[in-house]
């Protein structure tokens, strides 16, 4: 599951799954407003994720841009072993005016 974002949180479902990215905060890197345009403090952004399937949920720790975390581990009603991990690839919001935020991340699955 492939997601690109101008906002946080979002939920993408997908039948009985769903995943949503929510904001944790300020990243390692920021800068300077370009300008008094800027509604909220340019840089990087810290996200968690929680990741829910029937009647289970799983909530990810705090995840930094550039950084790959294992996600979940579900067992399904067939009894199959699903594990999940999700790449943060960007998680910023820019310094220029009028420039949106912008939220991207890949979520790999795969049966155990």
């Amino acid at each position: 599951m492939y997601r690109f974002t101008g906002a946080v949180p979002h939920t993408d479902p997908v039948g009985p799954f769903t995943l949503t990215g929510l904001p944790h905060g300020p990243g390692a890197i920021a800068c300077p407003c370009a300008g008094d345009c800027c509604p909220e403090p340019p840089g990087a952004r810290r996200l968690r994720f929680i990741a829910a399937l029937w009647n289970a949920e799983i909530e990810s720790p705090p995840v930094d841009p550039g950084a790959t975390i294992p996600l979940f581990l579900f067992g399904t009603p067939e009894g199959d072993d699903l594990y999940g991990d999700l790449s943060l690839a960007r998680a910023d919001v820019p310094g220029e005016c009028g420039a949106q935020p912008r939220y991207e991340w890949l979520l790999r699955v795969s049966p155990g």
